[in-house]
């Protein structure tokens, strides 16, 4: 009776939609890379303190967000339990406990998918030894020799093939019907079994057959180091698939030689990869892996419970000043033909299957970026990158449109008037009630002279806190009773017509806007009475400061 699953429902399903992608990971040599990420994203879905038998919710499940990056475990602190050891102990009980378990998960995911590798394969063997046997070594793919180059020569040397194997595979009925007769019993092929069978068959032959086969493991092994020394000296082909096959591989081939070199470094390390991309129609792009949505590859990052690569701890500047720098690199780098003769000639992924890997993350380089006519997805020219136009539009002069640009006059916020106040460059409109005035300027012989009735005060020229209703009303009085001098007057009324009658009547007046085109101080309230029954509110202003003070009673 078999064992009851590791994973069931909605578990399973979720590893299921993943064993293609392991497969493929398994074959370019990320499988290790590809199970971690695969337990991130479970462990979102799949929380570890969810019991085995219990599914997530349809809302839960909708709420996943595997960009977000994770929240960092922090073992507890025994300062936090100076006075508690209990407490703390209990607390690294379950921290370490909660570490265990994810552990835990994490192998047996990795056994899950190796298991059903195996089982798939018809073998049981390791990964290791079923992905030798089924790639040889291919010369002619522009990734290999990318891939021998950068390792070195001697760490893909191809080996010598033994005699007894050349024979085997020129004698496989008899091979297979002396490994049935050894009766093995397992499902998958046992390799020990098999060399030894196939040692004692070569063995039985004459002399000259095995000489003959070992002269021609010998020849065969001269030809493949020939062959793979060309490979490795010979100059890198130009054609746009060649290019497209490596840079389809430059994620997985660039991201564990940043990694040591950050680990034995200690540094940080950053890769900008960009030009013209064949697939893409010659557009100039620049690369990086789709697991970070990065435009470049980076290996480390910040300190703090949430580690930052590069872009994400300088989002803005990475992407308006690094990467905008980097696009103008590139732009001198090719011209728009090398990009347009970059380009592919058959429809894009028609015959590379390199085309379709998902590994990487493209971002047009900013600004123009070439291409062919019809495959080109270029902005315009003067295109802007993110976030510039604030700062465009900060520094911009004001235009013909500006209004504060053609008149100066109406930028001059507060007019001065009388020495005494400040007033905004809003139209004053007199017919409003909080600046009405009553009656009209008359002879001065016959009437009283008009003055201000019930205005209101105003905080913005300097109201009083202290200026009490009663004493508001008392100075009203006194302005009704009293009379209008002429500037002669004025030194008839002694030192108490002082600066304190301007202060308390400019307390009670109201903001008065600057007009653009004043009257003349020397126009008479006579002529003016003539010309508008409401006397201009600046002139009466004035006139109260220099020409006209009430008296006292």
């Amino acid at each position: 009776m078999p064992g009851r699953e590791s994973f069931q429902g909605l578990r399973k399903s979720f590893l299921e939609n993943e064993r293609q992608g392991y497969k493929n990971a398994v074959a370019n040599g990320t499988k290790d890379d590809f199970v971690m990420d695969v337990v991130r994203r479970f462990l979102k879905r799949f929380p570890i303190d969810l019991d085995d038998d219990k599914e997530p919710t349809a809302k839960d499940l909708a709420s996943v967000d595997d960009a977000a990056p994770d929240e960092e475990r922090v073992a507890p602190d025994p300062q936090d339990y100076a006075e508690d050891q209990t407490g703390y102990n209990i607390e690294l009980e379950k921290f370490e406990n909660v570490t265990k378990r994810l552990e835990f998960r994490a192998k047996q995911i990795a056994r899950w998918f190796n298991y059903r590798l195996n089982k798939d394969d018809g073998q049981k063997g390791s990964t290791k030894q079923n992905g030798k046997q089924k790639k040889a070594l291919d010369l002619n793919d522009p990734m290999t020799v990318f891939t021998l180059r950068l390792m070195g020569k001697d760490a893909a040397r191809p080996r010598k093939s033994t005699d007894y194997n050349l024979w085997a595979n020129d004698n496989k009925s008899a091979v297979e019907e002396a490994y049935s007769a050894a009766g093995v019993k397992s499902a998958g092929m046992d390799l020990k079994t098999r060399t030894e069978v196939t040692r004692k068959l070569f063995a039985k032959e004459s002399e000259s057959v095995r000489k003959a086969y070992a002269q021609r493991a010998q020849e065969e092994h001269e030809d493949t180091i020939k062959q793979w020394e060309e490979a490795c000296q010979r100059p890198a082909s130009i054609a746009p698939e060649s290019h497209q096959i490596c840079i389809d591989g430059i994620a997985t081939t660039m991201q564990p030689a940043l990694d040591a070199l950050a680990e034995f470094t200690g540094m940080r390390v950053t890769l900008l990869a960009g030009g013209p991309e064949p697939a893409a129609g010659g557009r100039l792009n620049i690369i990086g892996r789709r697991t970070y949505n990065h435009s470049s590859l980076h290996s480390g990052g910040t300190k703090g419970p949430i580690s930052l690569r590069f872009p994400e701890a300088e989002p803005e500047k990475y992407h308006n000043q690094v990467i905008a720098a980097f696009s103008d690199f590139l732009r001198k780098c090719y011209s728009r033909e090398d990009c347009q003769s970059s380009a592919l000639k058959t429809v894009a992924g028609s015959k590379l299957e390199c085309i379709k890997d998902k590994d990487l993350f493209y971002t047009p380089a900013t600004g123009e970026n070439y291409g062919t006519p019809e495959s080109i997805s270029q902005g315009p020219s003067n295109a802007q990158a993110p976030g510039t136009a604030q700062a465009s539009a900060a520094h911009a002069p004001a235009t013909a449109h500006d209004p504060a640009a053609q008149d100066p006059a109406t930028t001059q916020a507060p007019a001065t008037v009388s020495s005494q106040f400040q007033t905004s460059s809003t139209t004053l409109n007199t017919s409003s009630s909080n600046t009405a005035i009553s009656g009209t300027a008359a002879n001065a012989s016959s009437t009283k002279p008009s003055v201000p009735e019930a205005i209101p005060t105003s905080s913005s020229i300097g109201d009083s806190a202290s200026h009490t209703k009663k004493s508001r009303h008392k100075e009203r009085r006194r302005v009704e009773e009293g009379v209008v001098s002429d500037r002669g007057s004025e030194a008839q009324a002694g030192e108490h017509q002082t600066e304190k009658h301007r202060c308390e009547t400019a307390r009670r007046l109201p903001q008065i806007p600057s007009v653009s085109s004043p009257p003349s101080p020397d126009v008479s309230a006579r002529s003016r009475s003539s010309e508008s029954p409401t006397p201009d509110i600046l002139t009466l202003f004035r006139r109260s400061g220099a020409t006209s003070v009430p008296s006292s009673p």
